[in-house]
């Protein structure tokens, strides 16, 4: 079955379009969904795609340069290293400043610096080697006492008046407005990812479907970067769920982002700020590590279930199960772009209606468009920034087989039919097409009398 075809697709859509009952419910045909139905979410995406060619071209006279981006974008700092061992004899500061990279990125923060000011002592205008700088003196990464955040700051404002258009210069000056509590610096930062087109254009409308997915006054708990920065840039600048309070859980390890941000989101805290600082990274019974932002959201989770948080407690689809209190991922339902918890619930369930209300308003075609900025200087964002685009066929397909498993081919149906247009506005026909063409055969087995389990 070739799902590309659009006589296939129209088949599919006709009982949507039409606006046909749901049927009454059959038997389950599944006991249990699919694994890869839970594993597709925030981790299948398309090919990865990479900012490096803009590097390298920007370097194509350059002898040593554009091996070494196409090494570090690959993010084997080694051999980048090594190819740059004689840099330091190369009276050129942009050498210099991608040194400073790879060696922000082998955590040898020293020589980072020094590989920075080397270029600075040449040209005072090298961009790049500001945001080397401010990289190397964060004390979220670097962990000896010369570390400053202040410092940090300080060159991260210099990378964004140089160099505009780089995203982790903006992204790294907002998480320092945070943590200091300087709000003019937040909002500077998120203009200036807005108005340098920082964040594309699919990834701005996928995190448009993820704001449109959340109930009211939701606390939004997020893991990374970009599904972090475009959600509070939308706010800011479009005013765009401005009632939602996105809370990015790697940073809540940071005790002055902790406070601050749960001050902010008015989240009741049963900690002084003292006892926060104190709260250890801690082992669960069986063994496994949980970090200090796991512990604060289980206590987030505590209250939800007696009641003492007023604003529902909700995730993104990034946010893996190991990242969350143990059996939280179980106590869900997912709404499109996102899950809330809901303590009564033995699940995880789908809410049918929120999925649907979620894609209404959508540009899927531009929603399934690029994510990486060809200015982007993280090798990890630049590698994995394009998995996000699977997530909604992932819950297309999640909303068809937990369908499947309630007896509701009409449902089944919708998300086939969902995934597959999604799909064809993409580029994830390697990624999805197996997972589609699947689907289409259970249904097919189902309604010519041969479902079963």
């Amino acid at each position: 079955m070739r799902l590309r075809s659009l006589p296939v697709l129209l088949l599919l859509l006709l009982p949507f379009l039409s606006g046909a009952k749901v049927p009454a419910a059959r038997q389950p045909i599944f006991r249990n969904l699919p694994e890869h139905i839970y594993q597709d979410l925030g981790t299948a995406g398309r090919p990865r795609w990479l900012p490096g060619p803009y590097f390298a071209a920007r370097y194509a006279d350059h002898p040593v340069l554009p091996g070494v981006i196409e090494l570090f974008y690959a993010q084997d700092y080694h051999t980048a290293f090594r190819a740059l061992e004689d840099g330091d004899q190369v009276l050129e500061p942009e050498t210099h400043a991608w040194r400073a990279l790879v060696c922000y990125r082998q955590g040898n923060f020293a020589e980072s610096v020094a590989s920075a000011r080397r270029a600075l002592a040449l040209d005072p205008r090298t961009g790049l080697a500001h945001l080397a700088l401010g990289l190397s003196y964060n004390t979220q990464r670097n962990p000896f006492d010369w570390a400053s955040d202040d410092s940090a700051s300080l060159h991260m404002r210099r990378a964004t008046e140089l160099a505009p258009t780089l995203p982790s210069a903006w992204q790294s000056l907002w998480v320092g407005g945070v943590k200091a509590g300087d709000r003019d610096q937040e909002q500077a930062a998120l203009a200036g990812l807005w108005q340098n087109r920082c964040l594309t254009p699919g990834l701005l409308e996928h995190s448009r479907w993820v704001l449109n997915s959340l109930p009211e006054e939701a606390v939004f708990l997020t893991n990374g970067d970009n599904d972090t920065y475009p959600l509070l840039v939308l706010q800011q600048e479009e005013g765009l769920r401005s009632d939602v309070a996105v809370i990015n859980i790697s940073l809540l390890n940071d005790p002055a982002y902790a406070k601050n941000v749960s001050r902010r989101a008015g989240l009741p805290w049963p900690r002084t700020d003292k006892d926060l600082e104190r709260v250890p990274h801690a082992r669960a019974a069986d063994g496994s590590r949980r970090s200090r932002a796991v512990r604060i959201v289980d206590e987030w989770a505590q209250m939800a279930r007696l009641g003492e948080m007023l604003r529902p407690l909700t995730w993104g689809l990034t946010v893996q199960p190991r990242n969350l209190p143990a059996g939280l991922d179980q106590e869900c339902l997912l709404l499109g772009g996102a899950h809330r918890y809901a303590p009564d619930v033995v699940g995880p369930l789908v809410d049918y209606g929120g999925v649907l209300a979620s894609f209404r308003g959508i540009d899927l075609k531009k929603m399934m468009g690029n994510f990486v900025s060809p200015m982007e200087t993280s090798p990890v964002r630049a590698s994995g920034g394009n998995n996000l685009a699977g997530n909604p066929i992932a819950v297309y397909l999640r909303y068809a087989y937990q369908g499947l498993a309630e007896g509701h081919e009409g449902r089944a149906r919708t998300g086939l039919a969902g995934a597959g247009i999604l799909m064809n506005h993409g580029d994830l026909q390697e990624a999805f097409e197996g997972r589609l063409q699947e689907l289409g055969g259970i249904l097919w087995e189902v309604e010519n009398g041969d479902g079963g389990e």
